[in-house]
């Protein structure tokens, strides 16, 4: 469990028909705002998106200061899947 003002990371795929975006993954990333960027760097790098299949080529594109767009696409041709990696603060947790 986080506790509060730490880091995350949060990645965000497209599915379905419609393309919306899903959370489908977040993980605890630590106080220090810089180390969390670069895990998240590294992160959009090496993820493998839950509907990818076999991609053969990533590219990565930088947003903003903590947001990365990643578009797969398959060796065979195809359109490109994405995801997206952000890093995101963790206010805290509220039960009940």
């Amino acid at each position: 469990m986080m506790s509060e003002g730490t880091w995350a990371l949060l990645v965000e795929e497209r599915k379905g028909s419609n393309g919306e975006w899903h959370v489908s993954l977040v993980m605890p990333a630590g106080d220090d705002l810089g180390r969390a960027r670069e895990a998240a760097e590294d992160l959009a790098f090496v993820h493998r998106p839950q509907l990818a299949g076999l991609r053969m080529r990533r590219d990565v594109y930088q947003v903003g200061e903590d947001v990365w767009i990643v578009s797969h696409r398959a060796k065979l041709g195809g359109g490109p899947t994405y995801f997206k990696v952000s890093v995101v603060r963790h206010l805290g947790t509220a039960e009940g």
